[in-house]
């Protein structure tokens, strides 16, 4: 386009006196973090195999929660729920992950 830079320019100006002139955003990656899963053996290589008292998982799984191409509304929290893994387990943390796949299985 025309002047294009003067636009993004404008655009920036818009977007920080009045932060409610974008309500949504198209993704540009896929987001996600790092969890486990129940053990598939149909779908999920054996080196990701990890043992539990409550059964087989598979680690490095992508739990995605913003795909590729989504449409992204401002303000509007995206939630999911995770569970422990472990009986004693008292504290998690999660690492955000993205690709530009969207259909990625795993984080490494």
């Amino acid at each position: 386009p025309r002047d294009a830079s003067i636009a993004v320019v404008k655009g920036a100006a818009m977007y920080g006196q009045n932060p409610d002139v974008i309500t949504a955003r198209i993704s540009k990656y896929t987001y996600g973090v790092k969890s486990r899963s129940s053990f598939d053996e149909k779908k999920h290589p054996e080196s990701k195999r990890v043992e539990y008292d409550n059964g087989p998982r598979c680690k490095n799984i992508f739990s995605k929660f913003i795909l590729i191409n989504d449409l992204v509304e401002s303000g509007k929290p995206i939630e999911r729920s995770y569970w422990p893994i472990r009986k004693d387990q008292t504290e998690v943390a999660f690492r955000i992950y993205r690709s530009t796949k969207r259909d990625a299985m795993f984080t490494d």
